[in-house]
């Protein structure tokens, strides 16, 4: 992780409330002189026409005094003579006069390289969308878009880059480029007509939803034919299902942890997600501080629960959800379920991620009838079948959250996170 880019908000002065973002890799002249990149109040006639210079880096942030300038400048409310490194909420002040500036540093920080080739992605301006920093994936044009993006793309500024990332019945996932700020983006593009309300429903609600473990929402629109799509952040890593061989089983554990963190922010808000898989598990690399850590996303909110009584099919079955990660009771329909349903599924994915197995396995030879009755009533088969070597208490409590009977299984998403974490903390195995 490097740094991306410095906002100074004004926080006192004639000024109060302006707010600037340096986005690039230079030096930025700071003074009262027309030809200043960062333009002071002439208000204060003690600050200097060329007062400092401010230098970005992805490694570090200097302001440095113009020799011969006024001695006006105070960083953390002590006179800077010759240069400082400025630090997230450090105050710099400018001026000495009633009339001074004074502006809050906040220093953004991110994966500044590009996602296919991996060299640095410079001067990109990001001052409008400082808010989507963190969450921003960079790429060079050449390599998001190796044609050039010659053709006009039916989504405004977000261009096709690379082939799908996924379908559903609602729609496609492309991967897009936004050529103006040098990122890359998961277009949604509504493509079953059947599915409107589906769709709809999913673009409403991430609109509203605000948590790390909820894959975030970026921008939503029609296309040039009026069918709508929406942007979302792109998660670097792909889905849990596709990374699931390269995680330990620590890594596995932690992982479904906080997606029952999202899961425990839905049912809070009276939400249950009813489709919970592997595939709609994301996995974004996340920054903190100036390390990197993977973080879990959850996805695909098309079937969230909602007030209405709207019908939904999925895959040509008369019933929603996954086959064989869907809870029993959501087997009839979709109205009646608690999150109980979505403790099921948290516990089938976790058993599949530790065994490449599910508790109830079927075949394709069996009719949806006889998947219906196996899903109500089949047996489960232990995961101490397939991994024995895994701790008594952890077996148990993963059968425990995938038991056919609700009022048997975890009844919260809490509870299942705190047996999950008591495991993590005295080992798996």
């Amino acid at each position: 992780m490097a740094l991306t880019s410095l906002i100074l908000e004004f926080i006192a002065g004639p000024e109060e409330g302006r707010k600037v973002c340096i986005a690039e890799f230079r030096s930025f002249l700071v003074g009262r002189g027309p030809h200043a990149d960062l333009p002071l109040p002439a208000v204060d006639t003690t600050v200097s026409r060329r007062q400092a210079y401010i230098e970005l880096s992805p490694q570090d942030c200097v302001l440095k005094m113009i020799a011969g300038s006024n001695q006006v400048v105070k960083h953390n409310g002590v006179h800077v003579e010759s240069q400082c490194f400025l630090a997230d909420g450090d105050i710099l002040s400018f001026g000495t006069t009633s009339a001074k500036t004074v502006a809050k540093v906040s220093l953004i920080v991110g994966n500044f390289a590009c996602l296919l080739c991996g060299k640095p992605v410079a001067s990109v301006n990001r001052c409008d969308a400082e808010h989507l920093a963190d969450i921003s994936v960079y790429a060079h044009e050449d390599c998001a878009v190796p044609s050039g993006g010659a053709e006009q793309s039916p989504f405004g500024p977000y261009e096709i880059s690379g082939d799908l990332i996924g379908s559903g019945g609602a729609g496609v996932v492309y991967r897009v480029y936004h050529r103006p700020s040098r990122t890359l983006w998961a277009l949604k593009h509504r493509t079953n007509h059947e599915q409107a309300r589906r769709f709809d429903r999913e673009m409403y609600e991430l609109q509203s939803l605000h948590h790390p473990n909820i894959i975030r929402f970026v921008h939503g629109n029609v296309d040039a034919e009026g069918v709508p799509y929406f942007v979302m952040e792109f998660a670097r890593e792909g889905t849990l299902a596709g990374i699931a061989h390269r995680l330990t089983d620590v890594e596995k554990i932690d992982v479904l942890c906080e997606i029952l963190e999202a899961l425990r922010y839905l049912h809070k808000a009276g939400k249950v997600h009813r489709d919970l898989k592997p595939d709609n598990i994301l996995i974004q690399s996340a920054a903190v501080g100036s390390r990197s850590r993977r973080q879990a996303k959850l996805s695909d909110l098309g079937l969230l629960k909602g007030g209405d009584r709207i019908v939904l099919t999925a895959k040509g079955r008369s019933f929603c959800g996954t086959v064989p990660f869907i809870a029993p009771e959501q087997i009839d329909g979709l109205h009646d379920v608690d999150e109980r349903a979505d403790v099921y599924s948290a516990g089938v994915t976790l058993y599949w991620l530790l065994s490449q197995h599910t508790p109830v396995e079927f075949s394709e030879m069996q009719t949806e009838t006889m998947i219906r009755e196996e899903i109500r009533s089949g047996e489960r088969t232990s995961l101490k079948r397939w991994r024995p070597d895994l701790a008594v208490g952890l077996i148990r409590s993963i059968d425990r959250a995938c038991h056919k009977e609700a009022r048997k299984r975890f009844q919260t998403a809490e509870q299942f996170q705190d047996a999950l974490r008591a495991h993590i903390h005295a080992g798996t195995g």
